[in-house]
């Protein structure tokens, strides 16, 4: 005790603590959230559903609830706010950051996620459920998400990239797109050898080196000097859109701008997850400085689209030459590792506590 305040010590070199009281903790924490989420759309008498979820035995319905009654209670929504949810629903539009000093490549924009939307769900049933064509409404969604961010700018080319497994789906939605803004559309991209759909691999690593060097042009002379528009129906990592607008840019486009139906959420929900262990890796990083620290994070995080796991499992080679890292600089990350473990647990206990 200080100062009538507990003070704790971290132990370093410590045994590995167990976590498995914790993961067991965890677990039921996630059985009785995914029970309340149920809660909300159960069918059946609601004060039977809470008796069986704390144990008792249900005896009857209890005849005042909404199911039973069979009166539905609706909180009552403004105008003002039902005019705003509209407004950020017909006009949130997903940036697609891949913009690079490397080449003419810019930012570009998604009509929506891929995931949870209705979108991502109609765009997955095309792709992967024999849906048949994109939809006019996806269409329409894509074009005022162009809007949105392009305005009324005059691209002289659009252009999409070379399907992996769904045939004409992105050809015939950007002949739709092209015609809608009255601009040419030109299927000049080809692949030069075979890739892997890239929802296959989990790192960015692995999804720049699965198109590297993939794409090539029919017509050279086709792009140069041209405004083009890249049109693709998922957006993953951003590494299929950075090689073509590499090779668009070493061909001579002058502008290259990405337009995609949906952007996936992916890295978003595995960076979530892994939060703590990230704090605690920054934890060890005290003598390199804000500004340092928070360049390999953006460079491991969003550069690379690296989870902290695949980070890890790569060699010091790798790590120097990706992340411009020395010798004893590697050597700290190394430590780092063997005590990840120990303080990330007590930081999932202190955001537990937070949360309650």
């Amino acid at each position: 005790m200080v100062d009538r305040r507990k003070k704790y010590e971290y132990r370093f070199g410590a045994a590995t603590l167990s976590t498995k009281t914790f993961e067991q903790q965890r677990r039921q924490k996630l059985l009785e959230f995914d029970k309340m989420i149920k809660y909300l759309d159960i069918k059946g008498c609601r004060m039977n559903y809470l008796c069986e979820f704390l144990g008792d035995e249900p005896q009857q319905n209890c005849g005042k609830c909404d199911n039973d009654t069979g009166i539905s209670i609706t909180p009552p929504i403004s105008e003002l706010v039902k005019n705003k949810l509209v407004e950020f629903k017909e006009s949130f539009y997903p940036v697609l950051e891949v913009e690079t000093t490397k080449s003419n490549l810019t930012n570009g924009v998604a009509a929506s996620f891929y995931g949870f939307s209705n979108v991502g769900e109609t765009v997955h049933n095309c792709k992967y459920g024999k849906g048949g064509e994109f939809p006019e409404f996806l269409v329409s969604l894509t074009l005022k998400a162009f809007k949105s961010v392009f305005g009324v700018t005059k691209f002289d080319l659009i252009m999409f990239v070379p399907s992996t497994m769904s045939g004409d789906l992105v050809k015939n939605f950007s002949v739709k797109i092209g015609k809608a803004l009255k601009t040419p559309v030109s299927d000049g991209i080809i692949k030069t050898r075979t890739t892997d759909a890239q929802k296959s691999f989990k790192t960015g690593l692995l999804k720049t080196d699965n198109v590297k060097n993939a794409f090539t042009l029919k017509n050279e002379k086709e792009v140069v000097g041209k405004s083009i528009l890249l049109i693709d129906d998922i957006f993953d990592s951003g590494a299929t859109m950075k090689e073509l607008g590499r090779m668009l840019t070493q061909h001579g486009a002058k502008v290259i701008s990405p337009l995609v139906i949906a952007k996936r959420l992916d890295m978003i929900h595995e960076i979530r997850n892994e939060l703590p262990y990230w704090l605690a890796f920054t934890h060890f990083l005290p003598r390199w400085g804000n500004e340092k620290i928070n360049k390999l994070l953006v460079n491991i995080l969003h550069t690379n689209k690296i989870s902290l796991s695949d980070f890890y499992e790569l060699d010091d080679s790798q790590i120097a030459g990706l992340f411009l890292l020395n010798e004893k600089e590697i050597e700290t990350i190394r430590t780092a590792g063997k005590e990840l473990p120990n303080l990330a647990f007590w930081l999932k206990i202190f955001f537990l506590k937070a949360l309650k």
